[in-house]
């Protein structure tokens, strides 16, 4: 049937011939429309999209939730979205559906029990997932040739399609070895040799666009179905750091750029780098590192929901109520619970090849200190939560003192440490002051306040010292440079922008 015909067999819902970009958002579909599709004749061709079209799911996302031990599957896919491996691959690497066929690859390989046990999961996954107004109006018409597409896996799919009585159905989708190849052949690439280069009367998705599929465009029904939906894997089981990533900073690879490249690695440059064995000590300070922002965390989640309960006009994000149904603070603790003991244990093995130098306190010592320390972040955070903003900054910089303080407990901080520290946690503090004193959101010069005010520490502090500047020792002119280095390289975009804004003052 030629997509004119189906625009006539349409007419009577009023659906235009073309597709317009009201359609391609998305409208429910009506019952003339599926009534359409069961009126068409025998032998026409219809291409459905297999993700939130003929099944309400992702598929991709349905597949990987199947990953067992599902804890182990949560972090594999936790440690890729902080990866993103698929962006080093040539072209369009961003893009979704290179993404999905990357962890859908490495989960697989990862976990090659996965394909087995999917062909077990999958019927239950087609009952509850399917699209059945759609089904139900395909089934109507079974001379129809149905081809399913879209950018899935077709070892997924497949499964999926025996339980509904769908096995005959043609597939067009992504190979699980040649995936690179077929995404780049594009949609229309792939539905070509499906459809035996004939243009199908009707292609039913609400992710392709009529400008990939070039001259097929006008057999395009763009409808957003009630019900569909993207849910990622494994949303049950609980994971640290996955509310900050998915609810609280979405999108920002928060953990990573901040958590990581920026707490620990300050924490590591004060602190690690001029102590014998610091690939050792590292690992100590990262144990500890985790298992305080576990407990952060939660001062997160409470944040939230304290913001939900009692403001009028709460800043949260969409994925908020979803993340909330699994966070439990008590399996935070366990986590943190779990990286401070393997702190220790990387804190006794540090003890043992540098013979308990000085400054390096026992590990019985160093645990009741440290339960003491997420205590203490706990309840300041609590605080910080429950106090009006206006009164917020004061607490704000004790919370911003318990990242980086509480290591001292562990290992020694000399005076370039303390000066680098100091200097991070006053930025982040008068940058906080602006934010809730000023309409202007959080200040973006921050690296300029950060560096200037690293200089001014470090003076003084060496000045009282009376190590400035022939006085200093080798590690300390290696440590001092580096943390010039590193604060200059973080804040230069900052600094130029600061300095740029500068005039002479010529006339009066």
């Amino acid at each position: 049937m030629a997509p004119d015909s189906l625009t006539a067999s349409l007419a009577v819902a009023g659906s235009p011939g073309e597709v317009s970009p009201e359609q391609s958002v998305g409208e429910a579909p009506d019952a003339a429309l599926l009534a359409a599709i069961a009126r068409l004749p025998a032998g026409s061709r219809v291409v459905v999209d297999a993700d939130e079209t003929l099944f309400l799911g992702n598929t991709t996302e349905a597949y990987l939730s199947a990953l067992r031990p599902a804890l182990l599957g949560a972090l594999l896919l936790f440690l890729l979205d902080l990866l993103r491996p698929w962006r080093l691959l040539p072209g369009r690497g961003d893009r979704e559906e290179v993404r999905d066929w990357v962890r859908v690859v490495v989960a697989t390989l990862l976990f090659p029990w996965t394909p087995l046990w999917w062909r077990h999961r999958a019927q239950r996954v087609a009952r509850e997932g399917g699209n059945h107004p759609l089904l139900a109006a395909l089934a109507g018409n079974p001379g129809l040739r149905l081809v399913v597409g879209g950018s899935g896996l077709g070892f997924i799919i497949a499964p999926l399609l025996e339980p509904l009585g769908l096995a005959a159905a043609t597939l067009a989708t992504v190979g699980f070895w040649r995936g690179r190849r077929d995404l780049a052949r594009g949609v229309r690439g792939r539905l070509g040799p499906a459809c035996g280069g004939e243009a199908p009367a009707l292609i039913l998705s609400t992710r392709m666009e009529a400008g990939e599929l070039g001259p097929w465009g006008g057999s395009l029904r763009s409808i957003r179905w009630p019900g569909a939906c993207r849910e990622a894997a494994i949303t049950g089981v609980f994971i640290p750091f996955l509310y900050m990533e998915r609810a609280k900073r979405p999108g920002s690879r928060y953990f990573l750029k901040v958590v990581l490249l920026e707490d620990f690695a300050i924490v590591g440059i004060a602190m690690v780098v001029i102590n014998p064995f610091p690939h050792i000590l590292a690992l100590t300070m990262l144990g500890f590192h985790l298992s305080l922002w576990c407990i952060y965390e939660a001062g997160y989640v409470e944040n939230d929901r304290v913001a939900e309960r009692y403001e009028a006009d709460p800043h949260l994000n969409p994925g908020y109520q979803r993340q909330l149904t699994w966070y439990r603070e008590w399996k935070a603790w366990l986590w943190a619970a779990g990286f401070a003991v393997a702190g220790l244990a990387c804190l006794g093995e540090y003890r043992s090849l540098t013979r308990a130098p000085d400054g390096f306190p026992p590990w019985p010592t160093v645990a009741v200190s440290w339960l003491g320390v997420l205590l203490l972040v706990r309840l300041t955070y609590r605080w910080f939560n429950y106090l009006d903003k206006p009164s917020r900054p004061w607490v704000y910089l004790l919370l911003q003192s318990w990242k980086y303080y509480p290591f001292a407990l562990i290992a020694p901080i000399y005076w370039l440490g303390a000066a680098m520290v100091s200097a991070q946690i006053l930025a982040r503090w008068q940058a906080y002051i602006l934010y809730r004193t000023t309409a202007g959101g959080w200040p973006d010069s921050i690296g300029a306040l950060r560096f200037v005010l690293l200089l001014l520490l470090m003076v003084g502090f060496g000045l009282a010292r009376g190590e400035l500047p022939h006085f200093l020792t080798l590690l300390e002119w290696i440590q001092g440079g580096l943390i010039l280095l590193v604060f200059g390289f973080k804040g230069r975009k900052h600094i130029r922008r600061v300095l740029g804004k500068g005039r002479w003052i010529t006339s009066v």
